[in-house]
């Protein structure tokens, strides 16, 4: 993920491939006239997504459009509209749900959807590496029952993975959790044929390699809802184990993947068997629908507890001494996802994104693995560094320095645990600001 600042070039191409008119677009700038720009969100291979307020009502929301340096304009513009046109007909509480989209002057295609206030999946994985047999029960039965919905629909998801399962903050107790992002969505087709409508290219590999299902490694046009079956039983599997099995070990089948049963303890007999068929290496061999994949899954005492996915279970790593009850963190924390970048000593910049916020720190999520200088949470070793992001409440970039406290370094992606110890008293009001308002239902830090 490259971070940009506030700053958008969305001059394009050329105006012959409909690019928009304006070179520059920056907080504060409407879109549509009627979408104020407060802060980037995300940046992916092909989207940009912004937080914005509609200048009418007041509204939140999360504002996508094309990133201005895709070189495919044309191609990247269709697959925005076609996912627009596939969220627009999916009313379901465990998917995204979108307000408006519509073509503007300023940066093309857009869509705005509701804006979520949590953590990715990805970014919770990525500091604790796993969950709780119950927490991960509970993501499955809503992620599967999202993709029912979708599949109900004709559309298939083709990229469900950690970073596309969004875990909302608590407001009474059990976690909501929503799919998001739809963008390389296709309508179902039989299975081994190909759906001429797709927005593909001769080598384009779309989705993300650890949860394709082996016919789309083979053919990625192939749209079929046994192929998201089998990548939410990839997440669930790492989220019980930490990582996906090997692609070899997916290819040669069940017999070659890590005994779940033997490495997850109080794991029961049904919910292995049941992650097993989804990953099945023939589609023929998984479950006919998702419903019939959760319905195997379910049925323990574990699958009706009380999912509380964000925070964990009291006592957790998250900082409560279990001893005395008391807990380490002295600030109040809020879900807070935005583009940062730390600067290291040797001059070095690493891209990531921030997952949490309070005033004395940042939570940061790295998409790849690194060796830093604090090598376990529990380390004394540390890493001064500076952190530059946006500022949750006014949009301002900032440059705190700081020291990264913990390190949490996996298959793929890294968590930065990095404490403050040079924050202005502008960035602290604007963080104390924000996690006043959003509340926070994390464990003090």
């Amino acid at each position: 993920m490259a971070y940009s600042g506030l700053d958008i070039d969305v001059s394009g191409p050329s105006s012959r491939n409909g690019a928009p008119s304006r070179s520059v677009l920056r907080k504060g700038d409407t879109v549509a006239g009627r979408f104020a720009l407060v802060r980037e969100i995300a940046r992916g291979g092909m989207g940009i997504v912004y937080e914005a307020r509609h200048t009418f009502t007041g509204r939140r929301v999360a504002l996508k459009f094309v990133a201005p340096d895709v070189r495919e304009q044309d191609l990247a513009r269709k697959r925005l509209l076609q996912e627009a046109e596939s969220l627009g007909c999916l009313r379901h509480p465990g998917i995204v749900e979108v307000f408006d989209a519509g073509i503007s002057n300023e940066v093309g295609p857009y869509i705005a959807m509701e804006m979520l206030e949590g953590r990715t999946l990805d970014g919770i994985l990525a500091a604790r590496r796993t969950l709780s047999i119950e927490q991960t029960l509970h993501v499955a039965r809503a992620v599967a029952e999202a993709l029912g919905c979708a599949h109900r629909h004709g559309i298939v998801h083709r990229d469900v993975k950690p970073s596309n399962i969004f875990v909302l903050k608590s407001c009474g107790g059990v976690e909501a959790v929503r799919l998001i992002d739809f963008g390389i969505a296709g309508a179902v087709a039989p299975f081994g044929e190909v759906n001429r409508d797709r927005l593909t290219q001769a080598g384009d590999m779309l989705g993300t390699l650890d949860y394709l299902s082996p016919e789309q490694l083979a053919n990625p046009e192939i749209a079929d809802p046994r192929s998201d079956q089998y990548a939410l039983g990839a997440v669930l599997f790492e989220c019980l184990l930490g990582s996906v099995p090997a692609i070899s070990d997916r290819l040669a089948g069940p017999s070659r993947m890590p005994d779940l049963k033997a490495l997850v303890a109080g794991i029961e007999d049904h919910v292995v068997a049941a992650i097993m068929r989804s990953l099945a290496p023939k589609a023929e061999d998984r479950f006919p629908d998702t419903e019939a994949f959760i319905a195997a899954l379910i049925g323990s005492k574990a699958a009706a507890a009380v999912a509380i996915i964000a925070r964990g279970a009291p006592g957790a790593a998250a900082g409560k001494n279990e001893a005395t009850g008391v807990t380490r963190r002295r600030h109040r924390r809020a879900p807070y996802i935005a583009p940062c970048r730390v600067l290291r000593a040797d001059g070095s910049n690493i891209d990531g994104r921030s997952e949490d916020i309070s005033e004395g720190g940042l939570l940061v999520v790295l998409s790849q693995a690194l060796r830093m200088g604090a090598a376990t949470p529990s380390s004394d070793a540390v890493e001064s560094v500076r952190v530059r992001f946006a500022l949750p409440t006014t949009g301002v970039v900032a440059t705190v320095t700081g020291v990264v406290r913990w390190l949490k370094d996996g298959k793929g992606r890294a968590a930065l645990g990095i404490e403050f110890d040079g924050a202005s008293d502008e960035v602290r009001a604007s963080i104390a600001t924000y996690v006043n308002l959003v509340g926070t239902n994390l464990p003090e830090g």
